[in-house]
């Protein structure tokens, strides 16, 4: 497993909810990067392709 984990979500995804409920029962601590996806930053998908 990687030295640190970084979350990448937004509000409103159910997704992220699971892995973060997932995290907390393994004891796994993570950075939680929130992107705004109304106005999301130039770096995040400039492809708007998302796995």
């Amino acid at each position: 497993m990687p030295e640190h984990i970084t979350l990448y979500t937004a509000k409103i995804c159910p997704f992220v909810h699971r892995v973060e409920l997932a995290l907390a029962e393994a004891k796994v601590g993570y950075k939680r990067c929130e992107i705004d996806l109304a106005n999301k930053p130039q770096w995040y998908a400039p492809q708007e392709f998302y796995p």
